[in-house]
């Protein structure tokens, strides 16, 4: 279940009439009927670093505890944009509206509360903490990625070099070793001592450079045959309240005869939704009434690859190789050729402003390369408005794939 808007307001009607709108409108509301109340819900003493809430409506003039005392609290724990604060007043006045504002509020509405006004500027909000947080994630996963891109260049660049002095330091210890026979008894323990420090702090340092070539390894995905289909059932159940939101029908054409596909099920499953999600999203802002998804398999031999299509090992995909192939295609607006040649680019979206990333089908791409999968984007095929999104897989044995 989504977080809920957090309504603030002294006022019994105010409170109502706000927490009917919202409702009215899908969101879940908790209700505070002063900056007291208010405070107690936010848990702003609390470890979590997450609000308890994703939105706050806050009425401006309140007794004891006003809105932007409230604010003020809610500003030395959160952002703008980890919080998004909409201050509520009856006076339009220029005053008010600067000091919320300078205070940290994200916006301001007018009582009595216009529900198409507030609704426009909390979804508004509601959709840059939304791409805040994705930009966030992607952010830590390119940084992730130059993590392990530096760490590997210095463990393929030094790991050789270590290595040969370690190895000489072996072989000084084993020298050091047979020359103690012609040492006093008692120098001879000393220099057992030696000798096994030596070893020891060899095999230390030589894990320590194993662990860091273990560390700095391409990641890998463990590619295990799995049924396809189950999988398409598995990830159309995951998004059924989304698909129920935007009214769109989930039409099954699945052959039941092909074989098990070489997949690691949740990455697949998560390439595979970055797809379902552009595709409801689509429809759903323009997607007519009779909105489709359309999730087909069936068995078939690759055609037309080009030079620097799909995975770039010797065991890439070529003409005439027996695939499975999912087709994944929606009843929305589909997309122009330029856009199409587009769709893999990071960051490239055709959504409004503030509505996603344009990082979901790079992403998937990424992933289909992990299974050593081509993934190809294309107009329906009957010529109607709507997009195919093709992914062919080769049959056979689990594999290992590189990152």
């Amino acid at each position: 279940m989504s977080q809920p808007i957090l309504v603030v307001d002294d006022s019994l009607v105010n409170r109502t009439v706000a927490e009917t709108k919202l409702t009215d409108a899908g969101f879940e509301v908790v209700l505070a009927n002063d900056g007291a109340e208010a405070l107690e819900i936010l848990h702003l003493d609390s470890d979590d670093q997450h609000p308890p809430v994703m939105a706050v409506l806050l009425d401006i003039m309140m007794p004891d505890i006003d809105g932007m005392e409230v604010l003020d609290h809610i500003r030395k724990r959160w952002s703008s944009i980890q919080l998004p604060v909409i201050m509520a007043t009856a006076k339009d006045e220029r005053e008010d509206v600067l000091a919320a504002l300078e205070a940290g509020a994200n916006d301001f509405v007018s009582k009595p509360l216009d529900l198409q006004i507030l609704l426009a500027r909390l979804n508004s909000h509601l959709a840059l903490k939304k791409t805040h947080e994705e930009l966030k994630r992607a952010q830590q996963s390119l940084v992730n990625a130059a993590r392990i891109e530096s760490v590997g260049l210095l463990a393929a660049g030094v790991a050789h070099e270590i290595r040969n002095p370690l190895g000489r330091i072996e072989m000084a210890a084993a020298g050091f070793e047979t020359l103690l026979g012609s040492l006093a008894e008692s120098d001879q323990e000393t220099g057992k001592i030696i000798t096994d420090t030596i070893r020891d702090s060899v095999k230390a340092a030589d894990l320590i450079v194993k662990e860091l070539m273990r560390a700095s390894a391409d990641q890998q995905l463990e590619l295990i045959p799995t049924d396809l289909n189950a999988e398409i059932k598995t990830l159309a159940k995951e998004f059924r309240t989304q698909l129920s939101e935007a009214e769109v029908k989930v039409s099954f054409q699945l052959d039941k005869s092909i074989p098990l596909v070489p997949l690691a099920s949740e990455e697949f499953r998560r390439g595979l939704g970055e797809i379902v999600e552009n595709a409801i999203q689509a429809m759903k802002v323009e997607g007519g009434d009779d909105r489709t998804l359309t999730f087909q398999s069936e068995l078939s031999n690759l055609s037309g690859i080009g030079s620097n299509e799909g995975a770039r090992s010797g065991n890439r995909m070529r003409d005439g190789d027996e695939v499975v192939a999912l087709h994944i295609i929606d009843s929305g607006p589909g997309l122009s050729k330029g856009d199409v040649d587009r769709v893999f680019d990071a960051f490239f979206t055709t959504r409004a402003t503030g509505v996603g990333t344009g990082l979901g089908l790079t992403v998937t791409r990424k992933i289909v390369d992990l299974h050593k999968g081509i993934i190809r984007v294309s107009g329906r095929e009957d010529g109607e408005n709507g997009l195919r999104v093709s992914l062919y897989f080769k049959t056979g044995k689990g594999i290992r794939t590189h990152v």
